[in-house]
């Protein structure tokens, strides 16, 4: 997405394949592929990108380790 980098207030919100909220990133931080000090396993997740214009990008991704 063009700008992202530099965009405030940008969120990204990821989910498991069940639909459960597992973190929400902020001021372009990272992801460590944890969720409550756990390794997560490596499958496909989803995510929503919510930009201070109201858009909202959703797809997904596969966790690799």
């Amino acid at each position: 997405m063009k700008f992202s980098d530099i965009e405030e207030d940008l969120t990204v919100q990821i989910f498991d394949r069940y639909g459960k909220f597992i973190t929400e990133l902020k001021n372009n931080s990272g992801w460590d592929g944890t969720f409550n000090g756990q390794e997560l396993p490596a499958t496909d997740y989803w995510f929503v990108v919510k930009r201070t214009d109201g858009s909202e990008y959703r797809g997904h991704f596969s966790l690799k380790r």
